[in-house]
């Protein structure tokens, strides 16, 4: 008997920002994309993250070290340019989304 990982990535609600990520271990991450984030494309057009290649993470409530080769700056909470299969990958690990 398999368990299917539900990997649920979030749409834009009010135009600008995407909602967190919650996971079913309790993980949460926030996943942005815009003209002014660590991400590819940069725009303001797409609605759904899935749209994006690379998008900018920032870990809310524990380390993850899957984020760190995107490390904007020693010590810093915030990753960039983040391909979004890693971004799967990280919500895989965690257990899915809720």
């Amino acid at each position: 008997m398999s368990t299917k990982i539900e990997i649920k990535l979030p749409t834009r609600t009010d135009g600008v920002f995407f909602p967190g990520i919650v996971c079913k271990d309790g993980f949460k991450m926030c996943v942005q994309a815009s003209a002014h984030h660590y991400c590819c494309p940069k725009t303001l057009d797409f609605f759904k993250l899935a749209l994006y290649s690379e998008v900018e993470v920032e870990c809310t409530n524990s380390p993850e070290e899957l984020l760190l080769p995107y490390e904007v700056g020693e010590g810093s909470n915030v990753f960039g340019y983040v391909p979004l299969e890693v971004v799967r990958e990280i919500i895989r690990k965690h257990g899915g989304t809720m």
